[in-house]
């Protein structure tokens, strides 16, 4: 019997190395993961319902496999706040790109499109406002955590691109730094996860 996500606690701190510590789970789960912050500390055994969210999508394959299972939270209805977020001055260091700058008024109008297309159809039906938006910043992970900050979501929602190697050395994980430091759940679908 397969499980359709994996619900774990995240240390902000973690106190001792442990080989079933958070970056090791979300690096070999094959299905989405919760990252419940330890922070958060529900009143009794009350189950708390998920009415909003921060959806971060890079446009990516990998990225847009987070959409179907964030809006699939909110079938009773809700609000989702989809964002790209457009990293300023930082290069690519893999690829060997230039500084990434301010997008021009037709490229964030393409963006803000795509991010609309990617809407599931069925959305509206459940209830399901979604809100489009695109962030200029310097670091993608801290923008994300602002973002659920200044909105007051319930949940932030990520896909992990699944790098590993070089890249991950050089770049670390945007998933694994938001689901590290968010004082929220965190959704974190890795690339090629969901079920089909």
């Amino acid at each position: 019997m397969g499980a359709d996500a994996l619900v774990m606690g995240v240390a902000r701190r973690p106190r001792v190395w442990s080989p079933i510590g958070a970056t090791t789970v979300l690096r070999a789960a094959t299905v989405p993961v919760f990252c419940i912050p330890d922070t958060i500390r529900p009143a009794g055994q009350r189950m708390v319902p998920v009415r909003s969210l921060l959806l971060a999508c890079d446009l990516s394959d990998s990225s847009k496999q987070a959409i179907a299972p964030a809006y699939g939270l909110l079938t009773g209805g809700g609000r989702v706040e989809l964002c790209y977020v457009n990293a300023l001055g930082r290069p690519d260091l893999i690829a060997g790109g230039p500084d990434i700058s301010r997008l021009g008024d037709d490229e964030r109008a393409a963006i803000e499109s795509q991010l609309r297309a990617a809407i599931p159809p069925e959305a509206a039906d459940h209830g399901i406002a979604t809100h489009v938006s695109v962030i200029d910043a310097p670091f993608i992970d801290e923008a994300i955590l602002a973002a659920a900050e200044r909105l007051d979501v319930d949940l932030v929602a990520v896909a992990s691109h699944g790098r590993s190697g070089l890249p991950r050395a050089l770049l670390g994980s945007v998933a694994e730094q938001i689901a590290r430091r968010s004082p929220r759940p965190v959704l974190i679908v890795r690339g090629g996860s969901t079920k089909k």
